[in-house]
């Protein structure tokens, strides 16, 4: 048993005014969204939060981080949709196979992003429980991110790797999420109908 999802029509008014327009786009309201509808405040602040990042990071840095975070954390509910929204966005289908890759050493793009990138990975992987490394030998998965951020503005301002990092948070809780409700992607990846994977 799971959390029962709520359908739109059944949403709290403000939570269904705050979704509206992303509904009416997509034809459907995905099962992250039904799902933690049972919080309606926390999810309008959830949707707010999420679409102030996206504002201020543009689209090719938000959409980096988004397909970075869902595919080191095997969220395919996300990626397959924030693959659309790339390709959507202009960023183009080759772009996101790139970014798919997960490998910033060999990636063709500007610093900051190539910066995102490894700081994201970084992120996650100190997240996902690394190993235990032994202390004064190398630096452990805590200290590969701090050192991914400091890169990161380097390569920009505060003001970005802020909302990169902020960012990220986003789509981690978004990836727990998915995995603890068994969300299914309501969409098939841009890449299913080549039969072989991009990356």
């Amino acid at each position: 048993m799971t959390i029962t999802p709520i359908a739109f029509d059944d949403l709290a008014e403000p939570l269904q005014d705050a979704l509206r327009a992303r509904y009416e786009r997509l034809g459907y309201l995905g099962g992250f969204f039904t799902h933690m509808a049972h919080q309606p405040e926390a999810l309008v602040h959830f949707d707010a939060f999420t679409e102030s990042l996206k504002r201020s990071l543009g689209p090719e840095l938000a959409e980096t981080v988004a397909l970075t975070a869902a595919t080191r954390l095997d969220n395919t509910y996300e990626r397959h949709q924030h693959e659309r929204l790339a390709v959507a966005l202009g960023l183009g289908a080759e772009w996101v196979a790139a970014i798919e890759r997960l490998d910033p050493e060999t990636l063709d793009a500007p610093p900051v992003v190539v910066a995102t990138q490894r700081f994201v990975l970084a992120a996650c992987d100190a997240l996902r429980g690394a190993p235990e490394i032994v202390p004064g030998t190398i630096s452990g998965p805590q200290d590969l991110a701090a050192e991914a951020l400091d890169a990161l503005v380097a390569a920009s301002d505060d003001a970005t790797a802020s909302g990169v990092a902020l960012l990220t948070g986003r789509f981690v809780a978004h990836a727990v999420v998915s995995a603890a409700c068994r969300l299914q992607p309501p969409v098939p990846s841009i890449f299913a109908d080549e039969g072989v994977s991009q990356r």
